[in-house]
């Protein structure tokens, strides 16, 4: 198996939902959080506009 195309752990097959169609290899962490998004672009998007605009906020 390949490395993940994202993350760093430990990689894993990624699945187009419904189709169970291969896309790719990423970590486990990384298709976990697609699942979680329900692999919609616009909350992705939405995901990483929000971690931008706290960068330097000081809650971590």
């Amino acid at each position: 198996m390949g490395r993940s195309r994202v993350g760093r752990s430990i990689p894993q097959v990624d699945r187009r939902r419904g189709t169970g169609r291969v896309r790719g290899v990423l970590c486990i962490n990384c298709n976990s959080g697609l699942g979680v998004l329900k692999d919609n672009p616009d909350r992705m998007r939405r995901a990483a506009a929000y971690l931008e605009g706290t960068r330097g906020s000081q809650h971590s």
